[in-house]
């Protein structure tokens, strides 16, 4: 059999906690602590706090010159924790009816960027609508729109 010295306070403090948990156990409760009122954990975590879809910070819609001529441009700017798996952009005229929609390609230096080149020329001053649907890859889903008139700034 081994013997082990123990300090009186170290003694007196294993005792207590022992008690302690004693009390957990048996009552569910620390005695002299107040208790939380009990709480239903699924309304209290929710999926979004967690696990935050993307945010969209920034649609912008422009028109460059280029040898060809003009060439309409959609930029976006989206932030996500589990990085951005794809962003979609979908073009709608006034009245809803889509115009165009496809993939947008992220910068190739900065992974918060991304554009899309649109093949379908929408004539100035025609109103649309752009959607961003962003989706990361734990499959949270962040979407935004922005109104515009072609050819205004």
């Amino acid at each position: 059999m081994t013997k082990v010295f123990i300090h009186p306070d170290l003694l007196a403090y294993q005792q207590g906690m022992k008690e302690i948990l004693r009390q957990v156990v048996q009552y569910h409760f620390v005695d002299g602590v107040p208790q939380p009122e009990r709480v239903d954990l699924e309304a209290c975590i929710l999926r979004e706090d967690v696990l935050p879809p993307p945010e969209i910070e920034l649609i912008f819609v422009d028109t460059c010159q280029e040898e060809e001529g003009e060439q309409d441009y959609i930029t976006a700017q989206v932030y996500t924790d589990f990085g951005p798996a794809s962003v979609h952009v979908a073009i709608r005229d006034d009245k809803g009816n889509q115009i165009e929609s496809g993939e947008m390609c992220p910068f190739p230096n900065h992974p918060n960027l991304w554009d899309y080149l649109p093949g379908v020329r929408v004539p100035r001053g025609t109103d649309v609508i752009v959607e961003v649907t962003a989706m990361d890859s734990m499959g949270g889903i962040g979407t935004r729109w922005v109104g515009h008139t072609m050819g205004e700034w």
